[in-house]
């Protein structure tokens, strides 16, 4: 690179990093991505809209404060997933602004099939499946909390500018554009008829408080209890009856907030990779407090309505796991402002995931970077952090009960 071209960019980041306040923070995907330069800027450059774009060819671990005001400042936050990245640090920050209502604008681009290359390296199975489940949570995050999100970047960009204007975005983005589209009530109701078509398997009309409960989670992806549902059906028909007719479960799962009021059903709410410290520290002294617990590792589908529920929330990011899902999840809870407690152990260079398998340089730079920013929001929030896991449990138990009490 010419000495003047590095003397105009070094100027161009100093004008765009001095400014007190920019309109939209260019989060996401960073090296070896150029969709800033290539798409948004130039986009956003025709607009007139102001940016920050935090992309540095080396990333120093003192830039996390530096971009922590930037977002802080920014009046929108537009973040590109890509999938040549592993998007650790951008998949925990848009959790996290999802869970604190920011504005935000989400481009996802899904990963692809077996043999999909990450900086030119060749990832795992396993990694792939994680990485691909960790990406459906952040999905499910924003279509929960309302957050508009794409797969093409220039009309993501059109709809930062009318969030920027406080205008309709839906007034000008089609919905084949979105990935993420709010259901109307014409499906919604296609979709509770053939939900409840599949366990009325005797066409009697009606079907079971457990049926409805499996029924509930296969659409919201979330639990709810045949205690919950007795909250809500007084509100149907009153009778407390303990089957359901189609009409009563169209206004049980078409009315979520009903269920939604519901005080605290668990004490502590556990989560992380890895079942040996669950049944050899938690659960022990868990059972020695009295304590009632939730662990969604135990559900084939996450439970966010427990997460809400519970008066504690402790997640544990192991040294033997990539930890991608607990972050994202911990960060939403973080913006939430959920009564968390961190347990943050970072890889080492003989981490084995799983106790089996090695990563490599690149991938363990990348998941404890996502720890270094876990760790700075838990501390941003006041929120106890730990890396020895007992204590962690213990930390739990001690504010549960406090809260109890």
């Amino acid at each position: 690179m010419s000495k003047v071209k590095k003397k105009v960019e070094t100027c161009q980041v100093k004008c765009i990093t001095q400014d007190e306040k920019h309109q939209i923070f260019l989060g996401g995907s960073c090296n070896p991505t150029t969709w800033r330069q290539d798409e948004a800027i130039p986009l956003l450059n025709d607009r007139g809209i102001t940016f920050y774009n935090p992309q540095v060819a080396h990333w120093r671990h003192e830039l996390i404060e530096k971009e922590h005001q930037a977002k802080q400042n920014a009046s929108v936050l537009f973040y590109v997933i890509d999938n040549k990245t592993r998007n650790v640090v951008g998949i925990i920050e848009a959790a996290n602004f999802a869970g604190s209502s920011r504005k935000l604008v989400l481009v996802v681009n899904a990963y692809n099939g077996d043999g999909h290359r990450i900086n030119g390296e060749s990832i795992s199975d396993q990694e792939l499946i994680d990485l691909r489940k960790s990406l459906d949570l952040l999905k499910e995050l924003m279509e929960r909390q309302g957050i508009p999100t794409f797969e093409n970047i220039p009309i993501a960009v059109k709809c930062a500018e009318e969030i920027l204007h406080e205008r309709d975005v839906t007034k000008c983005i089609n919905t084949q554009d979105k990935i993420l589209t709010q259901e109307i009530d014409e499906e919604l109701v296609t979709l509770f008829q053939e939900t409840f078509s599949a366990f009325d398997t005797r066409n009697s009309g009606t079907i079971s408080l457990d049926d409805v409960c499996r029924a509930y989670g296969r659409i919201y992806r979330e639990n709810i209890s045949i205690g919950d549902l007795r909250t809500v059906l007084p509100q149907c028909d009153g009778n407390g009856s303990s089957s359901v007719s189609f009409q009563q479960f169209c206004s049980i799962l078409g009315n979520r907030k009903s269920t939604d009021s519901i005080e605290c059903s668990h004490d502590l709410y556990l989560t992380g990779e890895g079942a040996d410290w669950k049944e050899q520290i938690a659960k022990p002294l868990l059972r020695k407090h009295g304590l009632s617990y939730f662990i969604p590792e135990l559900y084939k589908e996450d439970c966010f309505t427990a997460l809400c529920r519970s008066r504690v929330l402790l997640f544990v990011i192991s040294e033997n796991s990539r930890a991608l899902t607990t972050m994202t999840k911990a960060a939403f809870a973080l913006g939430l402002k959920a009564n968390v407690i961190l347990c943050i152990q970072r890889l080492r260079t003989d981490s084995k995931i799983n106790g089996c398998e090695k990563l490599s340089d690149q991938a363990i730079q990348d998941y404890n970077r996502g720890r270094d920013y876990l760790t700075d929001l838990g501390k941003r929030n006041n929120v106890p952090i730990y890396s020895d896991i007992e204590k962690a449990v213990l930390q739990a138990i001690y504010q549960a009960e406090f809260k109890s009490s």
